[in-house]
């Protein structure tokens, strides 16, 4: 669905929807594409773990399996601040050239706000920011995580398709198979810098599975910089704590240390 107006207010409106799996809007051309281009092109996905140039991680509600006696307080991580919300916004564009850091600061503040606004009881939030060239999800498929929340500054955007135009059989059947381009018989491409929410068949009240979607894939694969908001009912594994020697020092509530990580069993 194509929100009206294109604002996140009514972004969050259109997303109330029982019926609305994905819902966009347009902002045009980013004011700082050519400058966000030009750092991109100086990044390479192969030099990041999983992709991943930056993420925070918070705890935003109390989880649901800590909601008897059997949780006390040292067994509850402690809930995030509004001090270290701010603190992880800020690290999450740490990195990033002064020229456009404030803007995505200032995208990721909002996309952070509306999922809250949306979902206030799903514990774990996690923002990224993704470059993606080559190691993307280019199947269909639908998330199983709460929600997601993204923009593409530089590059295509998202693939997403109504559930009419999913043959479900079809898809049903291309389980496994390296290429299901023929399980859904059209779609709409977001245009790049638009605000997209992704509803997961963890959304409360979705009917049926998330909203399917996939990476874009022409014949010349596009480098890609996304920033991404995923509500979830777990904490998601950081991709350092699969080793050792990179693992250590991270603070849950706001992702301070090396929080680069990958959902787990979640496509991109």
């Amino acid at each position: 669905i194509r929100s009206t107006p294109a604002t996140f207010a009514g972004l969050e409106k259109a997303a109330r929807r029982q019926d609305a799996k994905g819902v966009f809007y347009e902002r045009g051309p980013h004011a700082k594409a050519a400058q966000i281009a030009r750092w991109l092109d100086e990044q390479e996905e192969d030099d990041l773990m999983f992709g991943e140039f930056a993420s925070a991680q918070l705890l935003v509600a109390t989880p649901s399996d800590c909601d008897d006696s059997d949780c006390d307080e040292h067994s509850v991580p402690e809930l995030a601040t509004d001090a270290d919300v701010e603190a992880a916004l800020d690290r999450l564009v740490a990195d990033l050239p002064a020229s456009f850091r404030s803007e995505v600061r200032t995208d990721a503040a909002a996309l952070l706000r509306l999922s809250r606004t949306l979902c206030p009881g799903v514990p774990w939030l996690t923002l990224r920011l993704e470059i993606l060239h080559r190691d993307a999800c280019w199947r269909w498929h639908q998330d199983g995580n709460v929600g997601r929340t993204l923009v593409c500054y530089v590059g295509p955007g998202t693939l997403a398709a109504d559930d009419a135009a999913v043959d479900w059989d079809a898809f049903a059947a291309a389980t496994g198979e390296a290429d299901n381009e023929h399980v859904v018989s059209k779609c709409h491409a977001i245009p790049s810098n638009a605000i997209l929410l992704m509803k997961g068949a963890a959304w409360p009240g979705i009917p049926g599975p998330g909203l399917t979607h996939k990476s874009p894939r022409g014949e010349e694969v596009v480098k890609r910089v996304l920033l991404k908001c995923d509500l979830t009912q777990n904490r998601p594994m950081l991709a350092y704590e699969d080793d050792p020697l990179l693992a250590g020092g991270d603070d849950l509530r706001t992702g301070r240390g090396p929080c680069v990580h990958r959902m787990a069993g979640l496509h991109r």
